[in-house]
């Protein structure tokens, strides 16, 4: 069974401008001093960061259909909590289970969404 969705459609104007506009907003606004600067001045996180979820998101992207959203979901949400907001191994683990189990849930069960199974196929 296929999933139902907009694929091959090119994103909404309006969600580009949505993901956009903190940018045009507050540019060069972020995180407090005291970061330590590369020898162009900008602070090392300025790049990594965006960076990091713009790859975590595309693995994301290309896994879910071979693993499944549960198992993606909560390697996504992982990876998000562990590599870039920094959290302790245990409590990333503890978050991604909470968030991936409860947005499967909340899609294939109150919401009746179907899912990509991946996998877990029991599921």
């Amino acid at each position: 069974m296929e999933c139902a969705g907009a694929r091959g459609f090119p994103p909404h104007p309006l969600d580009l401008a949505l993901q956009l506009w903190p940018g045009v907003v507050c540019p060069g606004r972020g995180k407090g001093g005291g970061e330590a600067t590369t020898e162009s001045g900008r602070a090392s996180w300025e790049i990594r960061d965006p960076l990091q979820i713009v790859g975590i998101t595309a693995a994301f992207i290309f896994l879910l259909e071979p693993l499944g959203y549960l198992l993606a979901s909560a390697l996504f949400t992982f990876a998000l909590f562990f590599l870039v907001s920094r959290y302790r191994m245990w409590i990333a683990a503890a978050l991604a289970v909470t968030f991936g189990a409860g947005s499967w849930i909340f899609f294939t069960k109150v919401l009746s969404t179907p899912l990509p199974q991946g996998v877990l196929w029991m599921f």
